[in-house]
Parts: structure tokens; C-alpha cells; sequence
């Protein structure tokens, strides 16, 4: 106890420092931290990679038939493409060298986002669902697809998730503009619209209630005020954040969530990403990813909201400051990010395709389990710098994550 109050004393004379002493100082401390920590992880790293065996995996194809071929995913789609330059013109519609304009492609979605939600609270919910609707966006917000997906109505034990429950609720509540006191629970514990809801305070017809697939998920649909698609996957038991990764590829595999041209976005949905001062992070680091093919993915910088309330949040303020800030940034001047945080970042889906028979695979050991489940950011990002011609940058974004349980 007393080793970790002088670990927390530390980091705050720390903070205090960074604030009080000049800007040169603390470059060289930044440059310093680069040289004694940055440096050392990549010639470990290099050793473990070179002396370590690799740890094998299972996809679920083995598992099931040792014969079987893996799977081919396709969650992108092409690109739309100038006739007559050949000129990417996906993002605008509109070809600036020849004139020419595809208003027939309206319609296609250039950026998914993937948002797990988890025993989130109605402030944290709430300032994400504002930060796509505050958004500032180079392309139409039709064209930007949100699938929210909540971890869970009943625990692994099989016992109704009352916290998660009531997370679900104010998500959707939000999203329809409704009361949370509209909704109705049925037998299964799927959240339903009573009859004669009101809608922004005033008596409408409900939204379309949900439909229940097979593997007994539910799914709302529905648009945020500024016209952007959302999708709600409610899944029935909690079974982690990669399994519900691994639900968002198989829906868009198959159709059930419309393919993406140029950027998969993974984020927390209490991550603040955008505010009245700072509407372009999500653009910014969108256009970062498409602006060179050889990029696979792409992160911003978070920080931790709040961060002066107690010493736990100081500790994490200052893990990520040391991690986000000066790692990530330190790495990127060797080329590539090490771990793009599952909090917020951008993925190309072409580069997605050539990982996921890897990333979600069977886990069989303590050590697979530990890899895939536990630290799933850092190893679909090592299996994303394994692909060709496929680099990870970080763009400093701001971000702000309402409330962090443990650094990324």
C-alpha cells in the first residue's frame, strides 16, 4: 500500500511539472522518455519476435473439420472510380480532374463504425451518441453506417444483466429521441416500445420494435437527427468484446450490415471524440487513413476526462499521456503504432479481410486466451503489420474517454 501511494505522489509532482515548467524542458523530457523507454520496446521486441515461435491458432474452421478450408471474408467493397482518370471518387462523388459527378452512388457507405457498448453510464453514452451528431464530416452523414453493439442482456451465468439493462435502455432511449419509461420488457428480456410513445415530448407512432434473429440477437434500426444510420445489435448473452467483433464482421460478410468502401471505426460509445470547439476528429483521422493505400490504420490521442478527481484517474491520466502521447508518437517516427487502442480507431476493411481468420480465432490455451481476449487491440494490430505494404500510424485525434478502467 504505501509502495503505491508514493507511485501516485509521483505522478502527480509529475503532472504538476509538465504544467508549471517551461515548454523546452519538456521536450527534453519527452525526448528523453523516447531514447530510455521507446526504444528499448522495439529491440525487445525485435528479440521476441526473432527467438519466440509463434503461437498457433485455431480458426473455427479447424475445430470443426480439420479439412476444411479457412473462410474468405468480404466486408469491403470497390471503390468508385473515375472512368476516365481512374481517380479515386468515393469519398466526394465528384471527380475534380474530369468534372464528372456519380450521384447514383449516394447511397454507399464509406465509413462503419463498430461501437461495443458495455455497462456504460448515461453521461458517457450520451456525449458519444452527441459526438456523431456534432461531427463535421467531408462526405454526406448518410454515408457514415453506426452499428452499436451491447454485450449482453443476460451475463455468463445465464441471470439477467440488470446494469446492462439498463445501458441498453438509455442507448436506445437517446437514439429515438423517446423516455426511457416507453420501454417494455418481454420474455426474453428484449427491450420493446409501449404503445403511444412520445417521441422528443410529444405523442407519435413508436418506431419500428425490433426483430429477433436467430442466434438471438436483437436489432433496432433507425437515423440520428443529422440523417446517419444507425444499427442496435442487442446480443442475448455476454460473451466479450471480441466475440462481439467477431458478430459485426460475420453481419457484414454476409450482408446483414451493409459492406464499407474505405474505413472500419472501432470506439467505445463513451468516448467523446468530438465537441463544440473539435468536430473533425473523425474526419481527420478518416481522411489520414484513405490518403495513402498503404496505410492499414490509423489512431488519435486520447486523454482521460475528469482526470484530477481521485488518484486512480491521475494514475491513468498519466499512463496515457506516457502511453498515447509519447509512444505511440515516438513509434510512429520508426513508421508504424505498435497497438491501436480499441477506444478509438480507424481500420481499412481490405486489410481486416487478411487478418480475421487469425484475429478470430478458437482460443485453446491460457496463452492464446490471454493474446485474443485480453490485449485484442494490440494483437489484430501485430497481425495487421504482418500484411504487405500495410502500415499503422497515429494521427493525433483528440479524444476523451468519459471514464477508463484500465490504460489501453
Amino acid at each position: 500500500m504505501k509502495v503505491f501511494g508514493v507511485f501516485i505522489f509521483v505522478n502527480a509532482l509529475f503532472i504538476v511539472f509538465l504544467e508549471c515548467v517551461p515548454s523546452v524542458v519538456v521536450h527534453s523530457i519527452f525526448l528523453a522518455y523516447i531514447v530510455l523507454a521507446a526504444l528499448p520496446k522495439f529491440i525487445f521486441g525485435s528479440l521476441l519476435i526473432r527467438f519466440k515461435p509463434k503461437a498457433k491458432f485455431h480458426s473455427q474452421a479447424d475445430v470443426e473439420d480439420d479439412g476444411a478450408e479457412p473462410a474468405d471474408w468480404h466486408i469491403s467493397r470497390a471503390p468508385i472510380l473515375c472512368p476516365g482518370c481512374n481517380r479515386d471518387c468515393t469519398t466526394r462523388l465528384r471527380c475534380d480532374n474530369c468534372h464528372k459527378e456519380f450521384p447514383q452512388y449516394a447511397g454507399t457507405v464509406v465509413l462503419t463504425a463498430c461501437i461495443t457498448v458495455y455497462h456504460e453510464d448515461a453521461k458517457g453514452l450520451n456525449d458519444g451518441v452527441n459526438s456523431f451528431e456534432l461531427s463535421t464530416l467531408s462526405f454526406d452523414h448518410k454515408r457514415c453506417n453506426l452499428v452499436f453493439i451491447v454485450d449482453g442482456r443476460y451475463d455468463r451465468s445465464e441471470k439477467v444483466d440488470l446494469v446492462q439493462r439498463e445501458t441498453a435502455v438509455f442507448l436506445l432511449a437517446r437514439l429515438y429521441g423517446v423516455d426511457k419509461c416507453q420501454f417494455e420488457f418481454d420474455d426474453d428480456a428484449v427491450p420493446r416500445f409501449k404503445e403511444g410513445c412520445l417521441i422528443n415530448g410529444r405523442p407519435q407512432k413508436c418506431p419500428s420494435q425490433p426483430y429477433v434473429l436467430d442466434d438471438g440477437v436483437a436489432v433496432y434500426t433507425g437515423q440520428l437527427s443529422r440523417g446517419m444510420p444507425f444499427t442496435v445489435l442487442l446480443k442475448r448473452l455476454n460473451q466479450g468484446k471480441r466475440h462481439s467483433h467477431e458478430l459485426f464482421f460475420h453481419y457484414m460478410h454476409t450482408g446483414q450490415l451493409p459492406k464499407t468502401v474505405h474505413s472500419i471505426m472501432f470506439v467505445d460509445s463513451d468516448v467523446e471524440f468530438a465537441w463544440k470547439r473539435n468536430r473533425r476528429s473523425m474526419d481527420h483521422l478518416y481522411h489520414g487513413l484513405i490518403k495513402n493505400p498503404s496505410i492499414g490504420g490509423a489512431c488519435g490521442e486520447i486523454e482521460v476526462m475528469h482526470w484530477y478527481q481521485n488518484p486512480l484517474t491521475m494514475t491513468q491520466y498519466f499512463e496515457y499521456k506516457s502511453n498515447q502521447f509519447l509512444a505511440k508518437t515516438a513509434e510512429s517516427w520508426f513508421g508504424m503504432v505498435t497497438c491501436l487502442p480499441g477506444a478509438f480507431c480507424m481500420v481499412r476493411p481490405k486489410a481486416l479481410e487478411q487478418v480475421l481468420n487469425v484475429y478470430l480465432a478458437v482460443t485453446t490455451t491460457i496463452w492464446n486466451k490471454n493474446q485474443l481476449d485480453l490485449g485484442e487491440d494490440r494483437t489484430l494490430t501485430t497481425q495487421l503489420l504482418q500484411v504487405p505494404v500495410t502500415v499503422v500510424t497515429n494521427l493525433g485525434c483528440p479524444v476523451r474517454p468519459q471514464q477508463v478502467a484500465c490504460p489501453c
